[in-house]
């Protein structure tokens, strides 16, 4: 099974690509950048998805850590048993955008490169440079400031 991840705006996207370098170093480095677009796109039809980010979720055993975990072990489990009970897809509260508007749904589909309509592309770059988030070259830069030690093994 293969997922389609979307957003309810650019920015939902793009937080959700590079939230895990923001929150270890603050920056995004452009080489993670490069090639890389956030698409508008309308669905080719309505589907069913499991909102697990509802209060009515819990009786089912959801809490909010199933949008926010590290590893996706445990969400890939629900994922399969909810696609498994005929949900097509999962709405859910998006784990690097805090605002209460933003919303992300998880579409499941065949594995592979996602195929529909696009409306509009933009540059990753772009978008993260619309919201002021500081971008490095580390190739260009001239020292590099070590900020924590390494663990010990």
């Amino acid at each position: 099974m293969g997922t389609c991840y979307l957003a309810s705006s650019d920015d939902v996207a793009a937080r959700e690509s590079i939230g895990p370098d923001i929150a270890r170093s603050g920056v995004v480095a452009a080489t993670f950048l490069s090639g890389r677009v956030v698409s508008s796109l309308t669905l080719p039809e309505t589907i069913v998805a499991a909102h697990v980010s509802s209060n009515e979720a819990f009786p089912f055993g959801v809490t909010v850590e199933l949008c926010s975990m590290d590893t996706y072990e445990v969400p890939r489990q629900w994922a399969q048993e909810l696609h498994e009970s005929g949900f097509e897809g999962i709405w859910y509260h998006p784990r690097f955008s805090p605002g209460a508007d933003a919303r992300a749904l998880a579409v499941f589909g065949p594995a592979g490169a996602a195929t529909g309509e696009v409306h509009e592309q933009k540059s990753l770059r772009a978008v993260v440079e619309d919201m002021a988030i500081d971008i490095v070259d580390p190739d260009n830069l001239d020292e590099f400031e070590i900020i924590d030690e390494p663990p010990e093994d």
